[in-house]
């Protein structure tokens, strides 16, 4: 079974990093990107210094760096949701930068 290969540096980059592998995902063959945003992801971290962290991913490198994706995806500087009043929910800007979020 294939897997999507993930190369990411950590935060404060990471964000930008994903979105980067998201777009080059929608700039493949339907079916294939279809098939590799489905599939198992094999995530391999870069330090600061842009080297290699050791690690082999069997599912926790994969949700570290989804839940950190995430968290600094919806940060407000990033400029692409917005939390309502009451803090609730987190929903995208309507002012957000069209070519932000395309993939």
């Amino acid at each position: 079974r294939k897997h999507w290969k993930i190369v990411v540096e950590r935060p404060p980059r990471l964000c930008e990093t994903m979105l980067e592998h998201f777009k080059a995902l929608a700039q493949k063959d339907c079916r294939r990107a279809r098939g590799l945003l489905f599939s198992d992801t094999s995530v391999t971290f870069l330090d600061g210094w842009g080297g290699v962290e050791k690690g082999q991913d069997q599912g926790g490198l994969s949700a570290e760096m989804f839940s950190l994706f995430w968290r600094e995806v919806v940060r407000p500087e990033m400029g692409l949701f917005e939390a309502e009043a009451d803090g609730g929910a987190v929903l995208p800007r309507g002012d957000a930068p069209i070519e932000a979020m395309q993939a």
